[in-house]
C-alpha cells in the first residue's frame, strides 16, 4: 500500500506543479508516478497474488495499477500538448499528440474490460475519467487535424474529418459527473461551430467538393479515423514541425 500511496502522491504533486506553470517538472513527476505504478504492477504485486485474502483492497490489485501507470502516462502526454501549444506547434503535430492519449487510454479501457473482477470495486468516477478523457481527445486529435488540412488548402478533406468527428460524438453518452459533463458539452459545441464555419467558408470561397472515404487513397481509407489520416492526406503538404 505504501507503494501506490507514493504513486498516487507523484501524481497529486504533478498536478500541483503544474497548475504553478511548471510544465516540465509536472512531466516528470507523471512519468516517475507511472513508474512506481509499473513497479508495483510488475514486481511487487504478482508474487503476493494468492498470499492475499480475497477481499483485498482494489489498490492491492496488478490491475488498477496497471490502470493507474497508463492514466499516469496519459497525464505526461496531456503536458506535452501544453508544452506544444505554449511553442505554438503545428495543428498536425497536436492532432498526433492528442490521438496518442486516445490510444494510452485504449489501453486503460482494456485493462477495465479484462478484470472486471479485481476491478469490481472501482469508482465510477475512474471509469468515467477514462472513457471521457478518450473520447475528448480523440475529437481534439480531429479537430487539429482538420485545422492543419485548412492550413494546407484542402479544405474539403477537413469538413470530411469533421463531420465523421462529429458523427461519432452522437453515439458516445455525455458523462454523468461535472466536471466531465460541462467540458463534453462545450467540446461537442466548438466542434459543431468549426464544422460549420469550415463549411460556410467552402461555400463562398473554396468551393471545394466534399470527398467521401472511398474516393480518398486507399492507405486513407483504410486510416480514416486516426491521426494516420494525417500523413496520407500530407503526402504533399508541410512536413511535422520540431517540438
Amino acid at each position: 500500500m505504501s507503494f501506490f500511496l507514493y504513486g498516487a502522491v507523484l501524481r497529486e504533486r504533478g498536478f500541483a506543479t503544474l497548475s504553478t506553470g511548471e510544465l516540465v517538472e509536472s512531466a516528470t513527476l507523471f512519468r516517475k508516478a507511472a513508474g512506481v505504478f509499473s513497479y508495483l504492477a510488475e514486481k511487487v504485486l504478482p508474487p503476493l497474488k494468492y498470499l492475499l485474502p480475497d477481499e483485498s483492497p482494489v489498490e492491492a490489485t496488478s490491475s488498477l495499477s496497471s490502470l493507474m501507470r497508463i492514466i499516469c502516462m496519459a497525464d505526461a502526454q496531456a503536458v506535452t500538448i501544453k508544452r506544444a501549444e505554449e511553442k505554438e506547434n503545428s495543428p498536425l503535430l497536436l492532432s498526433k499528440l492528442h490521438y496518442g492519449i486516445s490510444q494510452i487510454l485504449d489501453e486503460a479501457t482494456c485493462i477495465m474490460n479484462a478484470k472486471p473482477g479485481e476491478l469490481r470495486h472501482l469508482s465510477a468516477a475512474v471509469k468515467e475519467l477514462v472513457s471521457t478523457c478518450k473520447v475528448l481527445h480523440e475529437l481534439r486529435s480531429q479537430r487539429s487535424l482538420a485545422e492543419e488540412l485548412r492550413g494546407n488548402e484542402k479544405i474539403g478533406i477537413a469538413i470530411l474529418v469533421l463531420r465523421h468527428a462529429t458523427a461519432n460524438l452522437k453515439k458516445v453518452k455525455t458523462p454523468k459527473n461535472e466536471p466531465y459533463t460541462s467540458i463534453f458539452n462545450e467540446e461537442v459545441k466548438d466542434a459543431s461551430e468549426m464544422l460549420k464555419k469550415f463549411e460556410h467558408e467552402n461555400d463562398f470561397v473554396w468551393q471545394q467538393k466534399i470527398p467521401t472515404v472511398s474516393q480518398t487513397s486507399h492507405a486513407t481509407e483504410r486510416a480514416f479515423g486516426s491521426f494516420r489520416l494525417c500523413q496520407n492526406s500530407h503526402a504533399t503538404g508541410k512536413s511535422e514541425e520540431d517540438r
